[in-house]
């Protein structure tokens, strides 16, 4: 597993770099617009004064619209972003503190109100240390928001474990995968949305809360 975690974060980087080749001016302002309509869709209106946690953020993550929280986000490609993309540095976003490195040795030194996981899941080095690290994140009538790609068809998620057809993606899973997962650690699931459909993967919000 640390093989694929490791070539994975390299074609991350690399998949960033060749996509920023691509983007417009607007890109920041649509991907704002884009966060917006994920809260919309999980039924969750923007926190306001709350402390709030984005997991595996990216050079573009959820805390881009967290503005009145705050906010804490963690990745382990923070610094290798901040080199090779040239719309991302830290320094834009004073009021969020960046952590580069990966979560699962991300230090819970606090709890949050607000958990965001929404594209990241399926890069974890280690799911299952990450997941029960996010229910330690979160406080008591919290809501965790994750956002999953979803295998739709079973012989071809076997297929993906196997051979690793997905580079970038060392977690392959189903839905009912994720959400065993999650409720084996303690969270309760309050909202599950389809928003895309796709021929291998659906995109799936899952609204939890730790009771």
């Amino acid at each position: 597993m640390s093989y694929k975690w490791k070539l994975a974060q390299y074609l991350e980087v690399r998949w960033w770099k060749n996509y920023q080749k691509k983007l417009g001016k607007e890109y920041l302002g649509n991907k704002k617009d884009y966060w917006q309509k994920i809260l919309a869709a999980a039924d969750i209106s923007a926190p306001v004064n709350k402390d709030v946690l984005d997991v595996g953020c990216g050079p573009s993550g959820i805390y881009t619209v967290m503005d009145g929280n705050r906010v804490q986000a963690v990745d382990p490609l923070l610094d290798q972003y901040e080199s090779a993309i040239d719309f991302f540095t830290q320094n834009n976003y004073p009021e969020v503190h960046f952590f580069a490195q990966p979560f699962e040795d991300f230090d819970v030194v606090q709890t949050y109100d607000h958990v965001y996981c929404l594209n990241a899941i399926n890069h974890f080095r280690d799911i299952e240390v990450s997941v029960q690290k996010l229910y330690a994140c979160l406080r008591p009538g919290g809501t965790l928001l994750v956002g999953i790609d979803g295998h739709r068809h079973g012989f071809l998620k076997k297929i993906f474990q196997t051979i690793h057809m997905d580079l970038l993606h060392p977690v392959q899973m189903s839905l009912a995968d994720y959400e065993a997962l999650f409720s084996k650690r303690g969270f309760t699931t309050q909202k599950t949305v389809q928003y895309t459909t796709g021929n291998i993967f659906n995109y799936y919000l899952l609204k939890l809360t730790k009771e």
